[in-house]
């Protein structure tokens, strides 16, 4: 599947993207949410698709957007058909894993730090196929 990435801390996009790939993935990293969010732009309107199978997110990024704020534009901005699954995985503080629960309960969210197997769980709890990536 192909799987955006946005973790600032090069040492957890490292590791991350390392162990993804060798469960067969392709990864694309970002540092931030900016970047990411040009890059769906950019393919949706060249394409009329999003560019990933899904995406995981940090919520605690450099730059004038949060992982939070990129969750809400991808919710306004794409319809539901373009749906793009989202995992967040964060060390943020219990306030904020239940602000995202709340205001986007399908989207699950994983505290850091975790284990890499509960990160692959998520995966496979969205119920994707690599037939996702043959439309794109």
């Amino acid at each position: 599947m192909k799987i955006a990435l946005l973790e600032d801390n090069p040492s957890n996009q490292e590791f991350m993207q390392t162990l993804l790939v060798m469960a067969g993935h392709q990864v694309f990293p970002f540092n931030d949410a900016a970047s990411f969010l040009s890059t769906l732009a950019a393919t949706w309107h060249s394409t009329g698709t999003l560019p990933y199978t899904f995406a995981i997110l940090d919520l605690m990024l450099p730059g004038p957007l949060s992982g939070l704020d990129a969750i809400q534009h991808i919710g306004e901005t794409y319809p539901p058909s373009a749906r793009l699954p989202l995992i967040v995985i964060s060390g943020a503080g219990r306030i904020l894993l239940q602000e995202v629960q709340t205001r986007f309960p399908g989207v699950p969210v994983i505290r850091k730090p975790f284990k890499m197997h509960e990160l692959l769980a998520a995966i496979d709890a969205l119920g994707l196929t690599n037939e996702a990536d043959s439309a794109t």
